[in-house]
């Protein structure tokens, strides 16, 4: 899948609703959703365990180590965790990424996975496409348009449209059918069982010959990094989002101020570190430092993130409160696209180190000074 297939699924991803503003949040330890419970709003909900078995009139984004969604979605649903079951029985699309994540039931319109082991079992029915980055995806289910994505194998049981894959290892069920072409790239050409049908052209494109044509691939590590910024995000709005608030005013209201303090950081505390590094007596704060230089850092497009989601909203809605779980997942993806353009990216990313960075450490303070007036340090 070439970039700009890639981009245009993300772009589709995030608008294909639009954003809602009333919103039921849940967190704890175990979130359930009863089978008889009726929610007539977006809901969002955080724990170890989240349990959906109701009805929700409208969407869905749930992140916690276990993930099971059984009920009636009528919007969108975005999953996140150790493993993820969606197996609502109906949903308008599904975004769900994890270790182990099973997709099943009836989405309307898009399914798009990430993560370790991906599954669109018998009973799925997607009525356009299913998009997987990962390293196993099973296709036993039925989707009414494409499969596409990047996976290390991939196995192919059920039907789809046209399929155009990069896999590692690629195996066709006899039972499977393909209304369409079947294109692969990857090492490997595909194993085609007897009696599978496909309507369309077979084509195996070899990782090299692809390379010569110019094909550029979205890596497996990048998406990953993307997922975790996600969830790392999300946890910390959940947790903390009064903080998250003050972090991002920091930008939104004092940029200049940012840019500086981040510049001061970047370029300071690794000077401070090594000063540090050659006085012996000093090696233990010189390790402390490195440690929150790399979260300062890590931190910095999450935040930024943040920012740019609700300068971009603001845009189209001009009162009111914006919800950060929103406005931090349309940035984050934003500046993750961005980052794929060659030497704009490069820009971008080393803008949102500075300004990010200078985002936290004034964040943090703020935070202090609170604190000490409060007589709490």
């Amino acid at each position: 899948m070439t970039k700009t297939g890639i981009l245009a699924v993300i772009f589709c991803i995030l608008f294909i609703a639009p954003p809602g503003f009333s919103l039921v949040i849940r967190r704890g330890q175990i979130i359930d959703v009863l089978a008889e419970e009726v929610i007539n709003d977006d809901l969002i909900a955080f724990g170890r365990q989240v349990n959906i078995r109701g009805k929700v009139n409208g969407d869905v984004v749930a992140f916690a180590q276990l993930v099971y969604i059984e009920g009636e979605i009528s919007g969108t649903v975005v999953a996140g965790g150790s493993t993820v079951n969606v197996a609502a029985k109906s949903s308008r699309s599904v975004w769900a990424m994890g270790g182990n994540v099973q997709v099943s039931g009836q989405v309307a319109n898009n399914a798009v996975l990430f993560g370790g082991t991906l599954y669109a079992d018998q009973n799925t029915r997607i009525g356009a496409d299913l998009v997987a980055f990962g390293g196993q995806l099973n296709m036993s289910g039925q989707a009414g348009g494409k499969v596409s994505g990047s996976v290390g194998e991939f196995f192919m049981i059920g039907k789809s449209g046209t399929v155009d894959i990069r896999a590692g290892e690629t195996q066709v069920a006899a039972q499977a059918q393909v209304n369409g072409d079947f294109t692969v790239r990857g090492e490997k050409e595909p194993k085609i069982a007897p009696g599978a049908k496909i309507t369309g052209q077979t084509k195996f494109i070899k990782s090299e010959e692809e390379k010569k044509a110019g094909g550029v691939g979205l890596s497996f590590f990048g998406i990953v990094l993307l997922i975790a910024s996600i969830i790392v995000g999300v946890l910390f709005i959940a947790f903390s989002a009064r903080h998250a608030r003050r972090i991002t005013d920091a930008l939104i209201m004092t940029p200049w101020k940012s840019l500086l303090a981040g510049f001061v950081f970047i370029f300071g505390l690794p000077v401070a570190v090594v000063i540090l590094l050659v006085m012996l007596i000093g090696l233990p704060i010189a390790v402390y430092g490195v440690f929150i230089y790399l979260t300062v850092l890590y931190l910095s497009s999450i935040f930024v993130g943040m920012a740019v989601g609700e300068k971009i909203i603001r845009i189209f809605k001009k009162d009111g409160g914006i919800s950060l779980y929103l406005a931090f997942i349309l940035g984050v993806v934003i500046l993750f696209v961005v980052g794929l353009i060659p030497i704009l990216g490069l820009i971008v990313k080393l803008l949102t180190i500075i300004f990010g960075s200078g985002m936290v450490v004034i964040g943090q303070m703020n935070l202090i000074k609170e604190g000490k007036a409060k007589e709490l340090i």
